[in-house]
């Protein structure tokens, strides 16, 4: 196992795989816990998770691989409404296993609260199973976002991130296999570890009674993501 240079890169480009996009974009986004399933999610991104699970640790970001996508989803699910950002990569069949625990976790915003954010990630490369899973997603309240090409993962990854801060409504990110595990050239900049002083919030944050769903269709638009 060895630690990939690419994943704490501060500038320049690089070469990225899919699941080194989101943790990438997870780092730099200041994500606190990066979680993933043994049995029914993406390889590739359980083995990065072992591999940097000691240098994360140190730079206080939890890495947490679950027996499965059930336990994934309420794990990071749990960590949101506590007020951490989450990031979680599963497969589309274990988003619908899922189904029955899957609810709307809206956070309630407020000048007091701590500007938590969720991204749920998942395989969809089974066109139908990827369908029903982002459906599904739907109908619980959260925001399903789909990049179309190679090079836009890292970008809506962070973006996601940044419209559940904001809106305080989950964001899942749904990606054919070819984006999940194919590679392009992105741009890097500098990781956001947790340790050290909190972030000021958002300056633009939702606020109760305000549409959180409007708030993250707003913010998707400003970041030019559907």
């Amino acid at each position: 196992m060895s630690v990939h240079s690419r994943l704490i890169q501060t500038d320049g480009y690089a070469v990225l795989s899919g699941t080194e996009m989101l943790i990438k974009a997870g780092l730099e986004a200041r994500v606190e816990v990066l979680f993933g399933s043994q049995l029914d999610g993406p390889m590739s991104y359980a083995e990065l998770l072992a591999e940097h699970a000691t240098l994360l640790a140190d730079k206080g970001v939890a890495t947490l691989l679950q027996p499965d996508a059930r336990q994934a989803i309420a794990a990071m699910t749990s960590a949101y409404l506590n007020g951490q950002a989450a990031l979680a990569v599963v497969d589309a069949i274990g988003v619908v296993d899922a189904a029955g625990m899957i609810l709307t976790p809206h956070r309630s915003l407020d000048e007091a609260s701590e500007p938590g954010a969720a991204l749920l990630c998942f395989d969809a490369s089974d066109t139908s199973v990827g369908e029903a899973a982002g459906a599904l997603l739907r109908r619980s309240g959260w925001v399903v976002m789909e990049p179309a090409l190679q090079d836009e993962v890292m970008a809506f990854a962070k973006a996601g991130i940044e419209i559940s801060r904001v809106s305080g409504q989950p964001v899942a990110l749904a990606l054919p296999s070819m984006l999940m595990h194919g590679a392009a050239t992105v741009a890097c900049s500098a990781n956001q570890y947790p340790i050290g002083d909190r972030p000021d919030p958002p300056t633009e944050r939702a606020v109760e009674n305000t549409d959180p769903i409007a708030t993250a269709l707003a913010e998707a638009r400003s970041r030019q993501v559907n």
